[in-house]
C-alpha cells in the first residue's frame, strides 16, 4: 500500500538519497556512473541498475610560450589545453611529438608555426603559435697590409661581416675597438692574432679569429699560408689575387720581403695537383684548371728566398672545402 515502501538511491559517485524521487543530481566530474535504486518493504525488495555517461566538452587547445631567440633555440612547451586525451605537436620543421609538454630545439633561422592538435572524447581542437629563430651574423674581415717591416705601419681592418650591427675588435696586443672598420698601429714587432666579435640587431653573436694573420718584422722576411680555403663554385679563375682583396677561394701566401719562391701541392695519395713560382698566383682548387679537386686535406711545400738572401723550406697542409 502507498507509504509502505522505502528507497535507497546510489548515484555511483559515493553519494546517496532515500527520497522517492530525488530530482536532479549534479556530478562533479566527467565519466561513466552506475546508478542503483533499491526499493524495499518489510516483505519485499527489488533492485534496478542503469549506467549514464557524462562526456566532457569539446577540447580547448592552448600552449605557451610564443618565443624567439638565437639558434639553436631550445623551447619547452607548456600545454594549457583542456579536456584532451592525446596530443600531437607539429613543430613546422619536419618533426613531431606526442608528449604532453615537449621540449624541442630549433637549429635554423626562420619563423616556425608550431601547431598543437588536441584529441578528446568529444572531438578535437587545434592551436598555433609562432616561434622565431633569429638570423645569425657571420663575422668576416681582412687586414691590409698583413705584413710590414715598419713598427709604425698603419693597418686598416676591413669588415666584411654579414647581418652584423655591433662589433668588438681584439687586435692581439691588449687593445680593442668598437669601430666598424678601425685603423691600428702596433708599435712593435711580432705576429698578432686578430679576433672579431659581432652581434646582430637581435643580439645573436658570432666570432672569427685568425692566428698570426698580421706580422711586423724589421728587415727580415717571412711567408705563411692559410690552413683552409673554399671552392668558388663558379669555375676556374687561374688563382691570381690582389693585395687587400678578401678572397677565401684562393690558396695563396701572405708574405713580406720574399724575392722568389716555388710552391707545390700534393693530394693525400701523393698526386701533384698544383705548382707555381708566381707569388701573386695561388691555387683556385681546380686540377689542371679544369675540374675542382675533391674536398680533402692537401699537403704543400714551398721553397723561399728572401731579399736578404736567407732561404727557407716549409711544409704544411691545407683543407679544401666544398
Amino acid at each position: 500500500s502507498p507509504g509502505s515502501w522505502s528507497y535507497h538511491w546510489d548515484f555511483g559517485d559515493q553519494t546517496t538519497s532515500t527520497e522517492e524521487e530525488p530530482g536532479s543530481h549534479t556530478y562533479a566530474d566527467f565519466g561513466e556512473y552506475g546508478i542503483e535504486l533499491i526499493t524495499f518493504s518489510e516483505f519485499c525488495k527489488d533492485t534496478a541498475v542503469k549506467s549514464i555517461v557524462i562526456l566532457p566538452p569539446v577540447p580547448i587547445a592552448d600552449f605557451e610560450p610564443d618565443t624567439s631567440g638565437c639558434p639553436p633555440v631550445t623551447v619547452t612547451f607548456r600545454n594549457n589545453s583542456m579536456y584532451g586525451e592525446t596530443y600531437i605537436w607539429d613543430f613546422d620543421d619536419g618533426s613531431f611529438s606526442t608528449e604532453v609538454n615537449p621540449t624541442h630545439v630549433f637549429y635554423v633561422s626562420g619563423t616556425y608555426l608550431v601547431k598543437l592538435t588536441v584529441y578528446g572524447l568529444s572531438g578535437e581542437a587545434e592551436f598555433t603559435q609562432a616561434v622565431t629563430v633569429h638570423e645569425t651574423p657571420q663575422a668576416l674581415f681582412n687586414v691590409y697590409p698583413s705584413e710590414a717591416d715598419d713598427v709604425n705601419q698603419v693597418f686598416k681592418f676591413s669588415n666584411a661581416s654579414l647581418n652584423a650591427a655591433k662589433y668588438i675588435w681584439d687586435f692581439g696586443d691588449g687593445t680593442t675597438s668598437t669601430e666598424e672598420e678601425p685603423y691600428h698601429i702596433y708599435g712593435k714587432e711580432g705576429a698578432y692574432n686578430i679576433t672579431l666579435y659581432v652581434w646582430s640587431e637581435d643580439n645573436c653573436p658570432d666570432t672569427t679569429s685568425l692566428e698570426n694573420l698580421l706580422r711586423i718584422t724589421a728587415g727580415d722576411g717571412f711567408i705563411m699560408f692559410p690552413n683552409v680555403f673554399r671552392w668558388n663554385r663558379t669555375g676556374p679563375t687561374g688563382g691570381w689575387w690582389n693585395e687587400g682583396v678578401i678572397d677565401n677561394t684562393v690558396f695563396r701566401p701572405h708574405f713580406i720581403n720574399v724575392e722568389k719562391y716555388r710552391l707545390i701541392i700534393y693530394s693525400r695519395w701523393g698526386e701533384l695537383v698544383y705548382e707555381s713560382d708566381e707569388l701573386y698566383k695561388g691555387w683556385d682548387g681546380y686540377i689542371d684548371g679544369i675540374k675542382p679537386a675533391i674536398q680533402d686535406a692537401y699537403v704543400w711545400k714551398v721553397w723561399v728566398t728572401y731579399v736578404n738572401g736567407r732561404t727557407e723550406v716549409i711544409i704544411g697542409d691545407v683543407t679544401f672545402l666544398h
